[in-house]
Parts: C-alpha cells; sequence; structure tokens
C-alpha cells in the first residue's frame, strides 16, 4: 500500500470516528426520510446542541446547474425543525446547509437517542445524492468577555447562548460584533431568550426581541430586565446585501461567507462620577465666564461714568454730531426740491395724496425718503416721538419665539416618542438611529449620555439670560439725563431671547437623542437657525 493510499484510508477512517455520514437519493419532488446517526458520546457539557451538515450533489460528478431548493425538517429534543438548501445561488460553490437543531438547555434531556430523523424534499427536475452527517456544536457557549470567531452564510446561519457569570447572573451586558472577513456582507444579527423555536431564517428573524442588520460592525444593548436570565445571539446573512449599503456605492463582487468576532461585556452602570464631574466643570465654566464678564463690566461701567461726567463739563463744546438731537419731520411741503431729491419727493407727494385719505400713509417712511443723507437721528424719529416704540418692537421676539417654539416642539415631541415606542415594541434598531457603540442606557433612556449632554445648552442659556438681566439692571440703575442724550436707546428682549432659544436648543437635541434619525435631525437644528 502506497503513501497516498493509507493517507486516504486514515482520513476515511477518521471521518468515520469522528462524525457519523448518511447518503440518500433525492427523487424529483418526493420525500425522502434520513435516519441521521448520533456521535457516540455527546459532550459533557449540557449547553452543546446539535448540528446537522447536508450536502448536496448531482448522481454525476460535478456542480448542479438546474434550479430549486431542498426543504429540511426533523425534529430533535421535542422541537420541530424547518430549513432550506437554495441550489441556484451563483456564489455557492457547493450547496452546503449546516443547522443548528434548536433545544432549550434549561429543560431535562431525559433520553439520549442515537439517531435523529430527517425528511428532505427536492423540488428540483434532477435526482439529487444527499449527504447527511451530525456532529455536537461545541460554539455554542458565550463567556462573559471572551471573543469567539464564527463563519456563517446564507444557508448556514448561527446560533449562540450567553451563559452569565455565576457570581453576577444579572447584570446588563453589551454585545459587540466585529467583521473578520467580507464587510460588505450584509447580516441579521438578532437577540432573543433562550428557548425554542429559535428565530433563525429570514422569514422569522423580525420576530425577535431585539434586532438589526450589521455590515462591519453592530453593537447591542441587552437590559437585563428585558432578558433576566440569559440570551441568545443569531446570525442570520442575506443572500442579497445590496439592501445594506449605501446609493451610488461600489462594492465588489459579493462572498458568501462572513467571519465575525463576538464578544460580551458587562455595560458600565457608574454614571455618578462622570455625571459629578460633567456638572462640576460646565458649572465652574459658567461661574469663570460671569466673574469675568463682570469684572470687564465693572472695568466699563466706570469709564463709561467718567467719560459722561466729562461731557456733561463740556457739553457746550461737544458739538452736535454725539449728542442725540430732536428733528422736525420732513414732509413735501416743507421739502425744498433739488435735483437729487426731485424723483423721491414727487413719489412721496402721490403716496402722501393717495393714502392719507385711507389713514395708511407712513410718516417715518416719508420722512426717510425726503432726507437726502440719513443719520441715527433719522432711522431713530420715531423713539423720539415715542420712547416704547422700539421696545414694543423688540419684544416681540420675546413672546413669539418661545410661544412659536411650544406649538414646534409639543407635535415633534410625540412624533419622535412615537417612534421610539415603535422601535421598542418590534424589536428593531432601525428605527432610530443612535450610535449604539457609545450609548449607555440609565432608567428610562436607552441613550442617557447623549441627552444628559445637552444639560449644557439649558445651563449657558440660564446663565445667559441672568447676565442680561445683570446688565439691565446695571444700566438702569445708573441712567440719569446725560446718559439719555448720547447713542441709541438700549433695550434686551433680543437678547432674552438669544437665551431663551440657548436653553430650548438643549431641550430640542435632547429630545432629539430619543430616537435620532434623518427625518427628527431637524428638530436639532432649528433653534441654531433661529440664533
Amino acid at each position: 500500500m502506497n503513501k497516498k493510499k493509507f493517507c486516504t484510508l486514515c482520513m476515511l477512517v477518521f471521518i468515520l470516528f469522528t462524525s457519523s455520514t448518511d447518503s440518500q437519493l433525492l427523487t424529483p419532488r418526493n420525500r425522502t426520510i434520513v435516519d441521521v446517526p448520533l456521535p457516540d458520546r455527546r459532550p459533557t457539557s449540557t449547553h452543546s446542541p446539535l448540528t446537522i451538515i447536508t450536502k448536496v450533489y448531482n448522481e454525476k460528478k460535478g456542480r448542479s446547474n438546474d434550479f430549486g431548493s431542498i426543504f429540511f425538517s426533523s425534529s430533535f429534543s421535542g422541537h420541530f425543525n424547518t430549513w432550506s438548501l437554495n441550489l441556484t445561488d451563483p456564489k455557492t460553490k457547493q450547496p452546503v446547509s449546516k443547522k443548528t437543531l434548536c433545544f432549550d438547555c434549561r429543560e431535562i434531556q431525559r433520553d439520549n437517542p442515537d439517531n435523529v430523523s430527517l425528511v428532505a424534499f427536492s423540488n428540483t427536475d434532477q435526482t439529487k445524492t444527499l449527504s447527511v452527517h451530525a456532529k455536537w456544536n461545541l460554539k455554542f457557549v458565550l463567556t462573559e468577555n471572551m471573543p469567539i470567531n464564527i463563519t456563517v452564510t446564507s444557508s448556514s446561519p448561527k446560533v449562540l447562548q450567553f451563559e452569565p457569570n455565576e457570581s453576577d447572573p444579572v447584570s446588563d451586558m453589551f454585545l459587540t460584533i466585529k467583521t473578520v472577513r467580507n464587510p460588505d456582507k450584509c447580516m441579521y444579527v438578532a437577540i432573543n431568550e433562550p428557548g425554542c423555536p429559535w428565530n433563525d431564517e429570514l422569514r422569522t428573524v423580525k420576530n425577535s426581541k431585539q434586532w438589526a442588520r450589521i455590515l462591519n460592525t453592530g453593537y447591542f444593548n441587552i437590559k437585563a430586565a428585558e432578558f433576566p436570565n440569559s440570551f441568545t445571539v443569531i446570525l442570520v446573512p442575506l443572500q442579497n446585501s445590496s439592501a445594506c449599503w449605501s446609493e451610488g456605492a461600489k462594492h465588489k463582487k459579493e462572498e458568501d461567507a462572513k467571519t465575525v468576532t463576538i464578544i460580551v461585556e458587562k455595560s458600565f452602570k457608574l454614571y455618578s462620577k462622570p455625571l459629578s464631574l460633567s456638572l462640576v466643570f460646565v458649572i465652574l465654566i459658567s461661574i469663570l465666564l460671569f466673574g469675568v464678564w463682570f469684572m470687564c463690566w465693572r472695568f466699563q461701567l466706570n469709564n463709561n461714568r467718567k467719560r459722561i461726567e466729562a461731557r456733561s463739563r463740556y457739553i457746550k463744546n461737544i458739538g452736535p454730531g454725539s449728542v442725540r438731537q430732536k428733528s422736525e419731520r420732513r414732509t413735501v411741503a416743507t421739502t425744498h426740491v433739488n435735483p437729487v431729491n426731485a424723483l423721491r419727493q414727487s413719489l412721496c407727494s402721490k403716496i402722501e395724496t393717495h393714502n392719507e385719505k385711507k389713514g395708511t400713509y407712513s410718516k417715518q417712511a416719508g420722512h426717510r425718503l425726503l432726507t437726502d443723507k440719513l443719520t441715527l437721528n433719522d432711522m431713530s424719529l420715531v423713539q423720539e416721538e415715542n420712547a416704547k416704540h422700539k421696545e414694543r418692537r423688540s419684544k416681540a421676539y420675546l413672546y413669539l419665539v418661545p410661544l412659536i417654539s411650544f406649538f414646534y416642539i409639543v407635535p415633534s415631541a410625540q412624533m419622535i416618542f412615537a417612534e421610539a415606542q415603535k422601535d421598542k415594541d418590534t424589536g428593531s434598531q432601525e428605527y432610530c438611529f443612535s450610535n449604539y457603540g457609545c450609548s449607555r442606557s440609565w432608567w428610562v433612556f436607552d441613550d442617557f449620555n447623549h441627552i444628559i449632554s445637552n444639560f449644557g445648552y439649558i445651563l449657558y442659556g440660564v446663565v445667559f439670560i441672568i447676565l442680561v438681566k445683570q446688565k439691565s439692571w446695571m444700566t438702569m440703575k445708573i441712567r440719569n439725563e446725560n446718559l439719555e442724550i448720547f447713542g441709541s436707546r438700549q433695550q434686551y428682549s433680543v437678547f432674552y431671547t438669544l437665551g431663551i432659544c440657548m436653553i430650548l436648543q438643549g431641550v430640542c437635541s435632547a429630545i432629539f437623542h430619543l430616537c435620532p434619525s434623518n427625518t427628527s435631525l431637524q428638530f436639532d437644528t432649528t433653534m441654531m437657525y433661529i440664533m
């Protein structure tokens, strides 16, 4: 016996003793029952399910060229399992499926059968040879902080079950899945409680308690309240991944196999320290800014007081340009006609004659049109006649912006809350585009850190309003006759509105992070545009 034959014989003996194999002919449009012998010894671990590996060949050597699928069903450990093998997928060189039969490790296994029955139905037009063998799945258990590499295909989804630490069985966990090979392959990742049936098919994976599609990396926050005992991780690749690609993106020829690394870690829950440090830092910065502003304001205030006193002593020598003067309102009758203002005077004459009867003529607009060179005095003529005019106009911002914002925020919040509730009810993580890699849950908030981070907007908005109020109070305290005759009249309603907008920006951004999406992004930026 030569060396090549001896190696072949050893390989056959190894396969014979490591697994049980059976081959059957599959006739077209017919059902075939196969009794698959089980391996001689079941592993001592009770968390090792049975995996059925099926391969399909033509009667003649070579790959099958016809169309169709083969459907399988089997009952094991009191649970019924179904799956199929697609023979027409051009990316599959050899039609192979690996199905892990569902079982519940919490149930007591009363029997240890020698074989398992498999029913196969072929809807192809050619006779096939079916090769079946069974083996125990030793890569089924996930443990904390222990990464595991898994390879999946569209015909061979994988199911894994997390085994919690006995010292801390109830704790929030964080699941990370990173692609090792073939990042262009789209794959469903589903999280469920232990038990049968497993949602490990494309038609049932969306029935899972929590699911999402991933290409390269996926993150999942798993709350102990939702999965009190343990959880299963199901990986189901898509046959066609184009639905997961960005529009217009160019990708290489898609491969069927995808290799990923899975690791389960304990979720970070100690929020008191980072929150305390963040709040202390924000408050200290606010106090510092307030102190710097107060010192600068006091310095400028003393400087202004000295300048006002000096101007008061030499008011006669300052000149009319620096003092707010009272001027008479220009009309068509009191304005001298010259080549520069002839056209404007003619226009004002017609408008004045036509609109005075209706009472809609604006005397301020007429004054500005009839003035050759406008000055600050001309632009503030309304203030001289009515000191409350500018104050009323500026207060319109203070009244209207909060009012409009209230009617804007209420329906926006209702819509975002509805989307967030839909995300929880369906288990899908594709309604809300949260960054699950850095999001941390707390209480009822799934993305607590991104929500609380907007507290800075609210705090700085309050500080800004306090600064404006302080300046307004100090200005009113020193206001006297000398100050009133210089510059434009001061008003602060616009600045109060800016502070309110800063607070509303924090509120809108916090609401947006409850369920981020392309639609709700406008709620995160509206107040920025208003400011």
